[in-house]
């Protein structure tokens, strides 16, 4: 039996971005052995999710992109045998050397041979079941784990999408294997790459062999390059990251249309990054949303249809509506504490969003939008609490 004291194989994929996207507070994890660093435990294996230390600084740290480390437990055998004594006919479909001399002038060649070694493998029903079985785990956990980030921890740079990319992907081999022995003797001055922390050793550099990019594309994945970077975000804390793992365990569930607009909408109040006018948009998109859920859900009792709020809808104006159905639902308690002029600085709010689509206005400042943006992020929360809250 296969345990992370002695695993068959280990997998490190990294998600890369164009610039810094996540932001955290230090000490934060850098390798799978740190202290308190986020693991998820899975029917296949463990997930560990850390950062890449050269990117580290004394109180706050901006990464541009972060680790899914996977190391499995009990994989069947045929698995197992592919890292310590592979097949020749799948070698090449597994592994892939880029300081690899014959990649001169052969390159798309060599990709075409390790595409047709990938295909042997996956007519393996056993290597097939098992890596499409790896393939979902990590791509539904990496994008979990992004909209978490995104959604519920102010990372607003991370992009709304529903794809993973990986930028890379190494294999870290067991001791004893023929692919690390046979490295071992290939190593030169200049070498494949540095050794990496991994269980309770360094790992030396023979044992770490850069995953086939046709092995990533079998996966659902595809290499992404790396490009300069730049930016900044809320700090992640070290607490925070419990509550995120355990979320990353739970079921998936559809994501509401208005928190990825909100999000979205704090996305794009970056300045020089963003653009302020779709900030705007979003954000007022997104509390028209919750209104209008308010309604549908207060009025149904009643035998008001959708129909009927949707007409209603198109011929009041949202800051009248905002202002109405949020102080008749949620606790004015809760109301107060948004401040006594939030419906006031919401209407304004509306009103300039407003006149950027209907009258072609062409500027707003980026201190109104954040302003903007805030507000709205206020009372929309608001109104999704208490529905949400209503419906349990």
């Amino acid at each position: 039996m296969c345990t992370t004291d002695s695993p068959a194989f280990e997998l490190r994929l990294l998600i890369s971005y164009p610039m810094e996207v996540v932001v955290a507070e230090s000490p934060v994890a850098t390798s799978p052995i740190s202290p308190h660093v986020p693991r998820l435990v899975t029917d296949m294996g463990s997930l560990y999710i850390y950062f890449d230390e050269w990117d580290v600084e004394a109180d706050v740290s901006a990464f541009d992109g972060l680790f899914i480390h996977f190391i499995p437990s009990d994989p069947p055998a045929s698995v197992a045998e592919l890292f310590m004594s592979p097949p020749s006919r799948y070698v090449a479909g597994l592994f892939w050397d880029p300081n690899s001399r014959e990649l001169d002038g052969k390159r798309e060649e060599l990709l075409a041979a390790s595409r047709r070694h990938v295909d042997e493998l996956f007519a393996e029903p056993v290597l097939s079941g098992y890596f499409a079985a790896l393939a979902e785990l990590l791509t539904s956990r990496a994008r979990s784990l992004i909209e978490i980030l995104r959604l519920d921890y102010g990372q607003y740079l991370l992009p709304d999408t529903q794809s993973v990319r990986w930028s890379s992907g190494h294999w870290i081999l067991p001791e004893g294997s023929a692919i690390a022995l046979e490295q071992r003797k290939q190593l030169h001055e200049s070498g494949m790459r540095a050794g990496i922390v991994s269980g309770y050793h360094l790992v030396p550099e023979e044992r770490i062999a850069e995953v086939a990019p046709a092995f990533l594309e079998r996966l659902g994945v595809q290499r992404r390059p790396q490009q300069p970077s730049g930016g900044g975000s809320p700090a992640l804390r070290g607490s925070d990251w419990p509550n995120i793992v355990a979320r990353l365990g739970e079921r998936s569930k559809t994501t509401e249309l208005s928190r990825v607009l909100m999000a979205t909408a704090h996305g794009q109040c970056y300045s020089g990054l963003g653009e302020p006018r779709l900030a705007l948009v979003a954000a007022v998109a997104a509390l028209e949303m919750e209104v209008k859920a308010l309604m549908e859900r207060s009025l149904r009792q009643y035998g008001i249809g959708k129909s009927a709020v949707d007409h209603i809808v198109r011929e009041t104006p949202l800051s009248d509506l905002a202002s109405v159905w949020i102080r008749r639902e949620v606790s004015p308690s809760l109301v107060a504490d948004c401040g006594d002029d939030v419906f006031h600085k919401a209407a304004r709010a509306i009103r300039d969003r407003n006149e950027l689509v209907h009258l072609q206005r062409r500027r707003i400042t980026w201190e109104h939008v954040i302003d903007h943006v805030r507000v709205l992020d206020q009372l929309t929360t608001l109104a999704r609490e208490s529905r949400v809250g209503s419906d349990k």
